[in-house]
C-alpha cells in the first residue's frame, strides 16, 4: 500500500479554545478553566486518550471475526497518569507527557479468557495510532508566519 498523508488543521480561537478539523469534521479543544480556559472541550491529552481507545475499539472489531473471535461488545477506559509539576515550572524531573498509559479493555465474546487475552495483545501491537505514540516517532515541526 502507497503512502498516505492525513491533514488536520487546528485554529486557536478566543481564549485557549482550539478548533479542530479534519476532512469534513470539526471539534473543540480546550483547556480546563483552572488553566485559564473555558473547559467547554476535551484537553489535548484527554483527545490523546481518546484517539488511542478509539483505534483500539475500530482494531479491535475490524480483526475480531479474522482472528475467530465471536465479537458482542467491546468498550476501553484510558486512563494516563500525568504529572503537571513540569509544565507549571515546578519539577524539571518528572516527564512533560503522561508517564503511563492503561488501556482497560471490556469485551463481550463467546471465547475464553486466554484466546480473548491473546487477542488483545495482538489488537494492542496492532494499533495504528499506539504505534504512533512509539518513542521512536519522527516527530518534526515546521513554522509558518502568518
Amino acid at each position: 500500500m502507497a503512502k498516505r498523508y492525513f491533514n488536520v488543521n487546528t485554529v486557536s480561537t478566543d481564549d485557549f479554545k482550539v478548533i479542530c478539523k479534519a476532512r469534513d469534521f470539526s471539534y473543540y479543544l480546550d483547556a480546563p478553566s483552572i488553566m485559564g480556559g473555558t473547559d467547554s472541550g476535551m484537553t489535548p491529552v484527554e483527545a490523546l486518550l481518546a484517539a488511542i481507545g478509539a483505534c483500539q475499539c475500530i482494531v479491535t472489531k475490524f480483526f475480531a471475526a479474522q482472528k475467530g473471535i465471536d465479537l458482542k461488545e467491546v468498550k476501553v477506559d484510558m486512563i494516563g497518569e500525568f504529572d503537571g509539576d513540569r509544565l507549571l515550572g515546578v519539577n524539571d524531573k518528572v516527564a512533560l507527557g503522561f508517564s503511563k498509559i492503561i488501556s482497560k479493555f471490556h469485551i463481550k465474546a463467546e471465547n475464553s479468557e486466554s484466546e480473548i487475552k491473546e487477542f488483545v495483545d495482538f489488537v494492542v501491537h496492532n494499533s495504528p495510532v499506539n504505534d504512533s505514540i512509539k518513542p521512536t516517532i519522527d516527530l518534526s515541526t515546521e513554522v509558518y508566519m502568518l
